[in-house]
């Protein structure tokens, strides 16, 4: 195993009092706890295993980008998530091994987050809220070489960027990586288990990249949200800090580059 240390970016938020319960409750029968609306935003939990499932938004998109956080812990095995089939409406997802592995896992519970194709601004909220744009948006990518992704528009600052792989044009366990993360953009890689020999085919990759910001997503959003840069990590599990929220955060997207 190669010893290599990631920088780490974090988005955390609550949806009004929902609440998420241990991780060794889930259940398969609850596939989306507390999907919530806000602006043009979708947010919501889903419980999944190595079986495709469908997760429905609560709301209508024209062009839906959608944003998926790690696995939780309840399976020791390593894996990814896989999505494929977004639309309008919803999204299909399956925990994927890595392939010299069995295939089978464990039912874990991700968070994901939906917005409409597009830069959106966050206002303003209450005191010690920020605001800030965000953009989200695809591009299609295969193994090599490095792909260059400019933003509509430059951020004021290094914004905090997320991406998943949204289709399953390619069999073989893939997970993506962020390289050169700047104000204009940012390189995207994709990349197999060690042992393949990196040549995935074509995907399409979906982005959200956040100005580092806190607050509510609008005046009237329930959804409170902090989306900024902390400590580098490796492969030893290290807590990551955020502010104290009055309630369990419901949702958690957690990228490296």
């Amino acid at each position: 195993m190669r010893n290599e240390v990631l920088a780490a970016c974090l988005m955390v938020g609550v949806i009004g009092v929902c609440s998420c319960g241990p991780q060794s409750d889930v259940e398969l029968d609850q596939t989306v706890a507390g999907a919530t609306v806000a602006g043009p935003f979708s947010f919501g939990e889903a419980v999944v295993d190595h079986n495709w499932r469908r997760v429905s938004f609560d709301r209508k998109f024209d062009d839906p980008v959608v944003i998926v956080s790690p696995l939780s812990s309840n399976g020791a095995d390593p894996a990814v998530i896989r999505i494929r089939n977004v639309d309008s409406s919803g999204f299909e997802i399956r925990i994927q091994e890595w392939s010299y592995l069995d295939g089978w896992h464990k039912a874990e519970r991700v968070s994901f987050v939906a917005a409409e194709r597009g830069r959106h601004h966050i206002a303003k909220g209450a005191a010690g809220s920020t605001a800030g744009w965000m953009e989200a948006g695809y591009f299609d990518t295969a193994q090599t070489p490095l792909t260059r992704v400019d933003f509509a528009e430059a951020f004021s600052t290094k914004p905090v960027v997320f991406t998943s792989v949204a289709t399953f044009s390619g069999a073989e366990p893939v997970v993506g990586r962020l390289y050169s993360v700047e104000p204009s953009g940012f390189h995207y890689r994709l990349m197999e288990e060690e042992a393949k020999p990196q040549d995935h085919v074509e995907e399409r990759v979906h982005y959200m990249a956040w100005h580092p910001s806190k607050g509510p997503l609008s005046s009237a959003s329930e959804v409170t949200y902090v989306a900024d840069f902390f400590i580098p990590i490796d492969h030893n599990a290290v807590r990551l800090p955020f502010r104290a929220f009055t309630e369990p955060p419901v949702f958690c997207l957690l990228y490296t580059s």
